[in-house]
């Protein structure tokens, strides 16, 4: 398939861990063209997300971009509920194609960004020209360039918006820098449920990152979750281990995929054993 030129926009067949989907991909990309050419994409944080989802469960996936994660969960996990948040809207297109044409009634998609209050404001959004479109944002990062645009939208609170519902085993966040915000948004949800979260983060997004890493890890800890690295950067693990890391105190560059696990959840030796095999 590295051989073939494709002319967007198509539809693709995915599978991932046996697990198969259509998706509609409108333009060339980053995540588009590595979806056609590398069929074993991120299947670490997926094999890592099935572990810990539980049946008649609830599924957040914040930051769902094209959908992938929220399409596989919702075919794995049929008993369960997916609450996907998309907030560009030409994604957002793409992705709702997405859920139509495989016909999931367990999977609901929002064109609403996810904080700590609920308003209305601008977001940084790719368009059809940008090829990396999992980095629009509501912060003016760094690496956004001249095919982004700005576009309004409405931000909601997890609690806020996530009323009747059954109990919440996982939420995946992410979303380019405002992961602490979605996390102060979600704290009834993390009280009452203590679901497993995994989340992006990348201390190049922030001027003081050790603030925003100590509140994390305050919020983190004050509930009961320790904090593991999944892997740093892009890089992809043949086999999945969870690693400690003082998340709040680190004096290096943190920037990767991390997971917050309730204490007394499960053996973390044991999940890093069952993932080797």
């Amino acid at each position: 398939m590295k051989q073939l030129k494709i002319k967007y926009p198509i539809i693709a067949p995915i599978r991932f861990n046996k697990v198969s989907f259509l998706i509609f991909l409108n333009s060339s990309g980053l995540l588009e063209d590595r979806l056609i050419s590398k069929m074993d994409f991120e299947v670490c944080l997926l094999d890592l997300a099935d572990y810990f989802i539980q049946a008649d469960t609830t599924i957040i996936d914040v930051g769902a971009n094209l959908g992938i994660y929220s399409l596989y969960f919702s075919k794995k996990h049929t008993s369960c509920q997916v609450y996907s948040y998309e907030p560009v809207s030409s994604v957002f297109k793409s992705f709702k194609k997405s859920v139509d044409i495989n016909n999931l009634t367990n999977l609901h998609p929002y064109l609403l960004a996810v904080g700590s209050d609920c308003c209305e404001t601008e977001i940084y959004a790719a368009t059809e020209a940008t090829y990396n479109k999992g980095l629009s944002s509501i912060m003016n990062n760094f690496d956004l360039n001249e095919t982004y645009i700005k576009e309004k939208t409405n931000i909601i609170t997890l609690d806020s918006h996530i009323k009747k519902y059954n109990r919440v085993s996982l939420i995946k966040i992410d979303v380019q820098g405002l992961e602490k915000n979605v996390l102060d948004g979600a704290i009834e949800i993390i009280k009452r449920d203590s679901p497993v979260i995994i989340f992006e983060h990348s201390d190049l997004y922030f001027k003081v990152p050790s603030e925003t890493r100590k509140h994390i890890s305050e919020l983190f800890s004050l509930n009961n979750y320790k904090i593991y690295l999944i892997r740093s950067g892009e890089n992809e693990f043949k086999y999945l281990f969870l690693e400690d890391i003082d998340f709040r105190n680190s004096s290096d560059n943190i920037d990767g995929d991390f997971v917050a696990i309730p204490r007394g959840l499960s053996d973390i030796e044991q999940i890093n054993v069952q993932q080797k095999n």
